[in-house]
């Protein structure tokens, strides 16, 4: 006797009944229902990224005059640095440190870069950080970041270069972002960058497939063959398999509640930052190197951006 058949002369017929049609109805709902829901979501998801890619190109219209607006004019200088009280290094890059520091006015908090002039003379990086200073105060955008580790391989190799190295970036974010630690690392940055140069890199084994293809195409060295550079632009990483059912709006609107809120006491707590030790920052009796950064203003030059009224003798 197979176990189908006590099981029928203990259980009542109407349960019986019950169960099959439980059954049936739960298989019909996986093979009609299911699919039909899941692609309404879809049809809902792409009318959605179409009315995106529609707007944002109205959006990167506009911020690029406002961009190019602020970038050409004065900056107004409002506050000096015996302004600020320095609370703490949170973070240190290849020129200079990051601190937080609390303006004596309001006691509002700000990150501070700072960067010894010496050193920015010394590698020649003049231009690059007036130019640092100049974009950060044009642009008008939530979410910018920058680190070594981000570096893309037509940089370090000296190459021409366009917007692809912020793709390359972005690409570094989200494996970081998703592994917990960069593709690309090392303590010396000599290393560090024959690993870029190289593109070599393991996939952590959680990473999903459709995870493992969007960051294998965004940290691609071939940039003819790199997501975000294509024909097709932000559209083949937009629309990629692991970004399905992403708002990308909401995103930007910073409407999305993140997975991982940080439980911090004020908004002075630093225990999420490594620490780097005491704070040695040193400061000149006077204005060191006062003629090569009189002068912050950028102008467009053709195809280029320059500076204006460059120190004798300077690059131009």
């Amino acid at each position: 006797m197979t176990p189908l058949y006590p099981l029928l002369f203990k259980q009542s017929l109407h349960l019986v009944i019950k169960t099959v049609l439980d059954f049936l109805t739960l298989n019909m709902y996986q093979c009609f229902v299911k699919p039909f829901c899941h692609k309404r979501d879809t049809t809902i998801m792409d009318e959605k990224l179409e009315k995106h890619y529609d707007n944002w190109e109205s959006y990167l219209r506009r911020a690029k005059i406002d961009f190019e607006t602020r970038l050409q004019s004065t900056i107004t200088i409002t506050a000096e640095f015996e302004d600020f009280k320095i609370l703490k290094v949170i973070g240190t890059g290849s020129f200079g440190k990051v601190v937080l520091c609390k303006y004596k006015g309001t006691d509002s908090l700000f990150a501070m870069k700072v960067m010894e002039k010496v050193n920015v003379v010394r590698t020649k990086q003049v231009f690059h950080t007036i130019s640092e200073i100049r974009f950060l105060d044009a642009i008008r955008f939530p979410f910018i970041i920058s680190t070594p580790e981000y570096l893309a391989p037509e940089i370090i190799l000296s190459q021409g270069y366009n917007y692809s190295v912020d793709w390359w970036s972005f690409g570094v974010l989200l494996f970081e972002m998703s592994a917990g630690f960069p593709p690309f690392c090392a303590k010396d940055h000599m290393k560090l960058y024959e690993k870029i140069v190289a593109g070599k890199y393991i996939h952590p084994p959680h990473f999903s497939r459709a995870l493992k293809d969007l960051t294998t195409n965004i940290l691609q060295i071939d940039r003819s063959k790199r997501y975000g550079v294509m024909k097709a632009g932000s559209k083949d990483i937009k629309s990629h398999e692991w970004f399905r059912g992403l708002d990308i709006d909401n995103i930007f609107q910073k409407k999305v509640r993140p997975p991982f809120i940080p439980q911090v006491q004020s908004q002075g707590d630093t225990k999420y930052f490594d620490n780097y030790g005491n704070i040695n920052l040193r400061q000149g009796s006077f204005n060191e190197y006062e003629e090569e950064f009189q002068d912050l203003t950028l102008r467009k030059k053709g195809d280029r951006t320059v500076m204006i009224n460059p120190p004798t003798g300077y690059l131009k």
